[in-house]
């Protein structure tokens, strides 16, 4: 294995990038961030996999040893294969501390413009993932980018920073490039995608990064930590619309790409968004509530509360044009924070900068009402631009399709906002790894479809769209801002799942698990539908229905330890649980942790029962521990029901590539497969118990719908190299 070591600390090739200089306090809060840059002489040179499987052909791991986080730039990437064949290369790319990864293939590498997630730690690992005979591969670094950095001005409102922790899903860290381009704070609206709003000064890079569900920074010296690679998006700058001007017409509209692990936008991820008010709050003296990502170095707050998200209520002043000014806290970094409306919980303002420490006395920011704001969202672009039509889909979008082709999902376009569908005209865009291909769908009613998808070996991810014109001949797709925002499905036979741990409370609390705090296994205090039986884990208290203890209250629900399976490529490992949520505001910190990460947050605040899926499966063969965090931080306004978790399920899934004869499931047909095929067709049960993720129907040699002695002669024959079913 080749390593590529950059040192910081000493002489070498390396760039010390210049530091930002404090911002105006009374207009912009960019927070002065420092970074490094330096050069990485990293060539994998051309590499190919000549083995039977698909293998990682070069690895290499770089480090700048003491960096709290690292990205990188590739000067040069070539990947082989094919995606409709299902071989083509990827880029693997691995955290060393806390093994967070990214998958990054072609397209992906357009959307990042050659550059990497945001990695914790100091050290990455770089892999080639290529399969057997498709072709020379090739990986050069360019150059590392790590570091962080002290020292920013503040805007206090009466002295002490009251900014609380918090964890609003709609509100997002950007990250404005690599060089020491200071972080601002951006979050998701109620546009037709759910596209960002920020400040205008913080626009301007490109190749940028919005983060959502950011940790605590370092505890000792407030460097910042980056979520997983699944809570990073790269912005699409083709979106990006933005003025820099006075202090009311200070603005940014831009959208963001579905993340290159996931496949979901930032929306469909985080699952919440700010409802944008009509005009600023009339009544001077009511709250507002600013929640950003500024910095506490010089405030007295804990240095973990350092550029992770922070909430402050205070009251509104007023405001004049599309200027408002209010008192809640703010420092650097937290230039492009929403300022909602307390009372209706409706965006008033992007945060544009400080101004209580100055002769303005009040923090300022951009009304909703601004004019150029207001053209720029009717008039969207890139990922922003809307579908217009509404895509129906009645029987669903298929997780799997089959690898022979055929696999159907209908298709109905509807009217919508007064745009009408012209019949005939829905096409169905797909890349089975060949590149893009539209084809019309088959109309069996006017606007109504039926697609069919295309053959493709097995595993292969298929990334796909819809389109159609309206009566004016212009063209909306769905997902919006297709095709770089599309569906994704896999060829495969099915998904073999497994349960790797399941606990459902009935029995009381688990021998092997623990619960401080409030936590406790009840019937108390149900709440509608049970999740399962009748017992469920609670953060609150039987007697009052609610958390109100007088006093802060903090406790953990933690799981016994858990060994995960190893999953392949395509493989999911996902952490279910059915949850109700009812908190007294976004200041209560709730949280679910995997070995003290946290890997799920809280969009549904609601009475109502809902099942939650996290993918965990970056802890793929680990033995882990799950943990249910509650904070209310505060004392105060504690009486509502808390925080039910009912039916913790931790479930494996992978694709299964189905071949005839291969009765043992090792992905061959061959002499492993001959005492299988007797067991099969001796003693069915045996055989299940014995293969539980592998189909019976697969020793059906001669296609009669059955396993009996008229498969043997097929099976031989199959075997030996004649015909095959």
């Amino acid at each position: 294995m080749k390593r590529a070591r950059v040192d910081f600390g000493g002489l070498g090739a390396f760039t010390a990038l210049a530091i930002l200089g404090p911002g105006n306090a009374a207009t912009a809060q960019p927070a002065p961030t420092r970074s490094e840059r330096a050069i990485v002489s990293v060539d994998s040179q051309f590499v190919e996999n000549t083995e039977k499987k698909s293998a990682s052909v070069f690895s290499t791991t770089v480090r700048a040893p003491g960096a709290p986080w690292l990205r990188l730039r590739f000067k040069e990437v070539l990947l082989a294969g094919s995606r409709q064949r299902g071989n083509a290369s990827y880029l693997l790319l691995t955290s060393v501390r806390d093994g967070a990864f990214q998958i990054l293939d072609s397209v992906h590498l357009t959307q990042w413009r050659n550059k990497s997630a945001y990695f914790n730690g100091d050290a990455v690992t770089v892999e080639i993932i290529a399969f057997p005979g498709t072709g020379p591969n090739r990986v050069a670094i360019g150059d590392v980018t790590a570091g962080e950095p002290p020292g920013d001005p503040e805007s206090i409102c009466g002295g002490t920073d009251d900014r609380l922790p918090s964890d609003d899903p709609r509100v997002g860290r950007w990250i404005r490039g690599d060089s020491p381009i200071p972080p601002c704070t951006a979050f998701i609206i109620d546009d037709a995608n759910h596209c960002m709003l920020s400040a205008g000064h913080c626009a301007g890079a490109v190749g940028t990064v919005l983060e959502f569900n950011v940790p605590f920074s370092d505890p000792v010296t407030g460097e910042r930590r980056h979520p997983p690679p699944e809570d990073q998006y790269a912005v699409d700058d083709t979106s990006m619309q933005s003025f820099f001007g006075a202090i009311g017409d200070d603005w940014a509209y831009f959208g963001c790409f579905p993340n290159s692990n996931t496949g979901l936008t930032p929306y469909e991820a985080q699952g919440a968004f700010f409802t944008l008010a009509s005009s600023p709050p009339p009544v001077v003296g009511q709250d507002v509530r600013r929640t950003g990502f500024g910095t506490t170095r010089n405030t007295g707050a804990p240095l973990e509360w350092s550029l992770a998200q922070k909430t402050h209520v205070a009251p509104y002043v007023g405001f004049a044009g599309t200027t408002l000014h209010y008192l809640t806290d703010s420092t650097s970094s937290d230039s492009g924070s929403p300022v909602m409306d307390e009372q209706t919980g409706e965006l008033i303002a992007i945060h544009r900068g400080g101004g209580c420490m100055s002769a303005v006395g009040a923090n300022q920011g951009v009304g909703v009402n601004n004019a150029g704001l207001r053209i720029a969202l009717a008039n969207p672009r890139g990922v922003c631009m809307p579908t217009r039509f509404e895509f129906a889909y009645p029987t669903g979008r298929p997780e799997v399709v089959a690898p022979a082709g055929g696999t159907l999902v209908d298709v109905v376009i509807l009217e919508a906002s007064g745009v009408v569908p012209q019949p005939g005209t829905g096409m169905f865009h797909y890349d089975a790894g060949a590149g893009l291909i539209s084809v019309p769908m088959a109309q069996t009613d006017p606007n109504v479809y039926q697609a069919s998808f295309p053959t493709a070996s097995c595993p292969t991810p298929i990334r796909y769209f819809f389109s159609a014109e309206d009566t004016a001949g212009t063209t909306f797709r769905d997902p919006p801002g297709a095709p770089q925002s599309v569906y994704k499905t896999l060829a495969a036979s099915r998904l073999a799942s497994s349960i790797a741990a399941r606990e459902s409370f009935e029995g009381g609390l688990p021998p092997d698990w623990s619960a401080t705090g409030l936590w406790h296994v009840t019937g108390a205090c149900p709440l509608g539908l049970a999740c399962d039986g009748t017992l469920f884990a609670y953060y609150g208290q039987d007697a009052s229905c609610n958390y109100s203890t007088g006093a802060r209250t903090v406790g953990s629900l933690l799981s016994a330890p858990i060994a995960l399976p190893i999953v392949s490529a395509f493989g999911r490992i996902v952490l279910n649980y059915c949850q109700s949520l009812a908190l007294d505001s976004f200041t209560d910190r709730v949280e679910v942790r995997v070995n003290g990460e946290k890997v799920d947050f809280f969009p549904e605040r609601t009475n109502q029962r809902r099942t939650r899926a996290v993918d965990i499966t970056r802890f793929t063969g680990q033995t882990i521990q799950a943990e249910f965090f509650f904070d209310s931080v505060d004392a105060t306004a504690n009486f509502n029901r808390g925080w039910q978790i009912d039916l913790v399920e931790i479930v494996a899934s992978r694709p299964v590539c189905d071949r005839a004869g291969d009765l043992n499931c090792d992905g061959a047909f061959n002499g492993a497969d001959i005492d299988p095929f007797f067991l099969a067709l001796g003693d069915p049960a045996a055989y299940t118990a014995r293969f539980p993720n592998c189909d019976i129907l697969l020793g059906d040699m001669n296609g009669d719908g059955a396993v009996n002695g008229d498969d043997i002669d097929p099976f031989f024959a199959c075997l030996g190299g004649g015909a095959c079913p």
